[in-house]
Parts: structure tokens; sequence; C-alpha cells
């Protein structure tokens, strides 16, 4: 390669290198990757299930969680090495599935609930706008009742205000550290028998208290409304979940979220597990009213006609015109009938207007003249009407 064609390639490969680099360096100035942070509404799962961040939260600390909105995963057999956290504790166990929950939480189970039905402590008594007490059911449910816990509503007065400027609490844990946790003050819980080993406390009253029950424990709260989607990355929530499911007892800890207690009703477990026969059994239905359309109602007798005397067709008639116009048209034909027949008697009404004519009938038939403007003149609109008029267009017939 001679001189000058080394030299060309030199300077290209240095223009090509330039180039690169300051093409490279602009790219770097201009774009470049941008974390953006965005809100977005919640998902459907996210509505339905207010514990899924504390799912997720959960998974994501190596525990192995469950959710669920069936009731009935209370009841069914489960491992002694699992904490159960429900949203509402519910109606009242049977007394067999009552004793097997107590002997699963003495044997090493944890159970995590929320007190229900607070009652009102105050001697005035609240109504809603019907004069009902607002707080007269307050029977609390089994566990809190076996336990010796009290749910109640905070009595709030002059020295113990409603603490409106101040909406989270802070609370002192067993071993000195404070916690920030945002329980509502309207509710409290009471430690009857003062038999609690661990509790959360402000200046209104308790908001959880856990109690060692045999290998388990049983944890109770005021409210849940923290551990929900929106309020479990404030404060310190997530860290409280996170210590409720923590400790020597419960490691390889399985969790069980139940963020509905209502049990499915039995159409809504047909369609899940039958959708195909409820669709056929539906559509055989629909089948069968189709296929009966054309017998609804009585039968429709063979009328033999040949039988038929003139009575049965003046009948006939007198029904098809009741039936058009009520018997307007019989009741005037008859009335034009009689009048002409009182012309041709006694001419001198001819001569006559209608109440004239009325006045003179009256005095000659001896029959008022109430009668004889209803027999003539008057318009019935109603049936009795229509009888009276025809009974007295009769009277007047015979009379004449």
């Amino acid at each position: 390669m001679s001189t000058e064609k080394r030299l060309l390639m030199i300077i290209f490969i240095g223009l090509v290198t330039i180039l690169t680099a300051a093409g490279t360096k602009w790219f770097y100035d201009n774009f470049g990757y941008k974390e953006v942070e965005r809100t977005t509404d919640y998902s459907a799962e996210a509505r339905r299930n207010k514990f899924l961040a504390a799912e997720y939260f959960l998974r994501e600390l190596g525990f192995e969680v469950e959710s669920d909105n069936n009731r009935a995963r209370l009841l069914e057999a489960r491992d002694v090495n699992q904490t159960i956290l429900i949203n509402d504790y519910g109606p009242k166990l049977s007394p067999t599935n009552f004793k097997n929950l107590k002997n699963w939480i003495k044997n090493g189970g944890h159970l995590i609930f929320t007190a229900t039905n607070f009652e009102y402590v105050n001697d005035e008594k609240e109504y809603d706008y019907f004069g009902n007490d607002l707080y007269d059911n307050h029977e609390n449910n089994q566990l809190l009742d076996e336990y010796g816990i009290k749910a109640q509503y905070t009595n709030f007065n002059d020295d113990n205000p409603y603490p409106y400027d101040k909406s989270t609490q802070e609370f002192v844990l067993q071993n000195g550290k404070k916690i920030s946790i945002d329980f509502y003050p309207d509710t409290q819980l009471v430690d009857v028998n003062n038999s609690s080993t661990f509790s959360l406390k402000d200046s209104y009253g308790n908001h959880l208290l856990q109690y060692n029950i045999g290998q388990g424990k049983l944890t109770v709260l005021s409210d849940n409304n923290f551990l929900s989607n929106a309020n479990i990355g404030e404060n310190d929530h997530a860290y409280l979940l996170w210590l409720l499911n923590s400790g020597e007892n419960l490691k390889n800890n399985k969790i069980l979220l139940l963020y509905n207690t209502q049990s499915d009703s039995i159409f809504a477990l047909l369609w899940k597990y039958a959708k195909h026969a409820c669709i056929a059994f539906f559509a055989l239905l629909i089948l069968w009213l189709w296929s009966m359309q054309n017998r609804v109602g009585p039968l429709l007798v063979n009328a033999d006609f040949s039988k038929r005397n003139i009575i049965e067709h003046l009948r006939a008639i007198a029904r098809f015109s009741w039936r058009q116009d009520r018997g307007e048209h019989l009741l005037n034909q008859s009335r034009l009938t009689c009048e002409n027949t009182l012309l041709k008697r006694y001419p001198v009404l001819k001569a006559m207007s209608s109440d004239e004519r009325i006045e003179h009938l009256s005095k000659i038939l001896d029959i008022t003249p109430t009668e004889i403007h209803q027999a003539l003149y008057f318009r019935p609109k109603s049936t009795n009407e229509y009888i009276n008029s025809s009974h007295h267009l009769q009277k007047l017939w015979i009379l004449q």
C-alpha cells in the first residue's frame, strides 16, 4: 500500500471515530432512561380484596401467603403452624366448629380478627331518625365472650375530646420501641380479666389485645383499616403486620387472609360449579314454555250452529251490540220506537218541546217527570244508570 493510500485510510478512520464519539455523546445527552411514577385506579382484584397489598408485602418477606373470600376456610381442617387474619368474624359458629377452632388455637394456631358490634357505654343514648337506639345491639361474638374481651365505643366528653387534629397515635412496644399506627379512636377493647400478654394502648383505650392460648395466639383488633390497601404503606402499619406474624413459634409460618367472611349463595355456587347444567336447565325451561303457548287458557268448545233458533241469534246480536257501545245503540233504538208510538197515539206531542212532552205525559200516564226523562232523554254513564233507564222505558211502554 502506498504512502498516500495509507494516509487517506488513517484520515478516514479518524473521521469515523470522531463522528462516532460525537454522535454517542449527543445521544446520551439527549436521550436516556427515566423512571416515571403514575397513579392509577385500583385493579378489580384490589377493589375486591382489601388485604391484597398486605399479601404482596408478606410474600416479599418470604411468608407463604394465601387470600380467600370464603368463610368456609375458617371451618376446614387447618395446619397447626398457620396464621389466619379475618376481616370480620361473622355470625356465630356451631358449638362443634367453635370447639375445633379453639383447639386449633391451643395447638399452635394464630387467629387475628377484628371485633364488631361495639357497646355504647355512655348514659346518654343516641337515636336515629326513626327513634331506634343506635347501639342497642352490642352482642359480642363467641371469641370475645370466651376470653373476656369487651368491645365498646369511646366515651368522648369535655374532659376527653375527640382528637380531630390528631389522626395517628404512638404506641410503645414491649421492647420500648415506639410505633405509629392509625387506629380509629372511636372504638376500643377492654381486657376484662387483665390476661393479655401484649397490647397497644393510647390515651383512649386498647386497640390491640393479644393472648397466649396454649401453644397458639389470639389477637383482637379494634379495627383493621390500617391493613387495607390504601393504608398498609403509611406510618408503621406494615411493620406491625410483620411483627404479628413473626416470632420463635411462627417459623415457616403459613398465612391465610380472609378478606370477606360471607359465604357464596347457593345460586352463586351452582353457577360456579355447574354452569353448563344451569344453562341447559334454562334452555329447557324456555323450550317448555314455548311448547305450551298454544295451550294457554281454556279450551274453545265447538258450537253446533245447526240447532240455533231465532232467540239465540237475537241474544248474540245483543251481546255484540253491548260490547261495541255498552248498549247505548240498543237503548236509543228502543227510545225511538217508544217515542214514535207516543207521537202516533198523542199527536198533540208533535208541536211540543221535550220538557213540555214530559209534563204532558206525566199528567196523562200518571208517571213522574223524572222517570219519563230517564226513560226517553237521559244519557246513562254507568251500568246502573243504563238499567234504571231501561226499567223506566219499559214502564213507559206498558203505560202508554
